[in-house]
């Protein structure tokens, strides 16, 4: 048996162990937002969702986002990050893996609302041009607006769930 058929065998058979506490899950209500994954492909089903709205002038330092994002998450629980830009400077951001946003001719108001319905967005951090010549500063504020991960019976399924799929290549 190849490599390649080995793998396919095993995500077959992972498969019919997940899919049922995917559904379980989602008849529980902790189905993902819409289009939402974690940079390693897994849904968002019990991570908190964090609109990080990059002001004007913060989406030209597009590394400096993107690292601190990805440190924040690294030292926070768990959360996914939805880029919301006010420019149309989406695509180095894209590229880092995160969901990007444009702010809608509507206003950043009525954006930032769509997007915590959209995605049931917990928090919304703002970030300045300037904070990000302080970025300790900003990985606090996005590590302050993750909520505690949920304690219940559900959450050690979730926890379960999210380590199975962390082994999948």
């Amino acid at each position: 048996m190849s490599l390649a058929s080995a793998r396919t065998a095993a995500r077959a058979s992972l498969g019919r162990l997940v899919d049922p506490l995917h559904a379980a899950l989602a008849r529980a209500g902790g189905g993902a937002p819409p289009g939402l994954r974690r940079g390693d492909g897994a849904p968002t089903a019990d991570v908190p969702v964090v609109v990080v709205h990059l002001r004007p002038g913060a989406e030209e330092r597009p590394d400096a986002v993107l690292d601190v994002v990805t440190r924040a998450r690294a030292a926070a629980e768990a959360f996914t990050p939805v880029l919301l830009v006010e420019r149309p400077a989406l695509a180095p951001l894209r590229r880092g893996g995160y969901v990007v946003e444009l702010v809608t001719p509507r206003g950043v108001a009525a954006t930032l609302e769509e997007l915590r319905r959209t995605y049931a967005a917990v928090a919304v951090v703002a970030v300045q041009p300037t904070d990000l010549d302080h970025p300790g500063t900003v990985e606090a504020r996005l590590r302050a607006a993750v909520p505690p991960p949920a304690r219940g019976p559900l959450a050690a399924v979730r926890r379960a769930l999210r380590a199975l799929e962390a082994r999948l290549p």
